[in-house]
């Protein structure tokens, strides 16, 4: 009697360590999938820190008009992608495949579904994350916040540099993360497919009853009338 409580004890513990909530989930989901050792971390952060020490180290001059321009693309194009991504993200939470969702859950591994929803709100994230900064700079230079605090040419320049590579950073990874989740998307509904395929053609047949054959006996029995 006391195996199977201790495998329902150890059963409970797995699920209670793969579904974490809040923004620790989000983490240990992240981590279990090697997200930020893959090509659209490495990737953006190596774009932006060349292109923020490029325009610091070439023409310093220019670093305030290059970072004006980032910030009026981002400000002009992330409202309407993020709602699209809401959207879309509430369609992907909000009408699971509750059948799909029975058959690919796993004990002490990271199923389909949760790394399409890590990776949509990791997405989310980083566009608010851009978004905001990108918001809160145009707020600043608007309002001549920007001279108001300015120090020196050479410090202005370097600021400037920081926030081209904080917002560039932004901008990249939530667009390189954009095939991942198109990627898990479409394998997602391949399952979805699969299942649905799988349950219409592969279904056991339906075994007949005792009344149904003894019915049938009684058919053949009948005499065929003449035509």
């Amino acid at each position: 009697m006391n195996e199977p409580a201790e495998n329902r004890e150890q059963i409970s513990e797995s699920i209670v360590e793969f579904h974490v909530f809040n923004v620790k989930g989000l983490r240990f989901v992240l981590k279990k999938k090697n997200t930020l050792n893959k090509f659209a971390f490495v990737a953006s952060m190596a774009i932006s820190l060349v292109a923020s020490v490029f325009v610091l180290l070439l023409v310093p001059s220019k670093s305030y008009v290059f970072l004006t321009s980032c910030v009026s693309s981002v400000c002009t194009i992330y409202p309407n992608l993020l709602g699209f991504s809401l959207g879309g993200f509430a369609l992907a939470v909000g009408f699971p495949n509750e059948s799909l969702m029975y058959e690919q859950a796993r004990l002490k591994k990271i199923s389909l579904y949760q790394a399409v929803n890590a990776i949509f709100a990791l997405t989310l994230l980083i566009q608010i994350y851009a978004l905001v900064l990108a918001v809160s700079l145009d707020l600043s230079m608007r309002s001549g916040l920007t001279q108001i605090i300015s120090i020196s040419e050479n410090l202005d320049y370097v600021i400037n540099c920081i926030f081209i590579f904080l917002l560039l950073f932004g901008i990249l990874y939530s667009l390189f993360l954009t095939p991942y989740l198109v990627i898990n998307l479409f394998t997602l509904s391949q399952t979805n497919n699969a299942f649905y395929t799988a349950r219409k053609f592969l279904a056991k047949p339906k075994v007949k009853s005792g009344l149904d054959e003894k019915s049938n006996e009684a058919n053949l029995d009948e005499p065929i009338a003449p035509e």
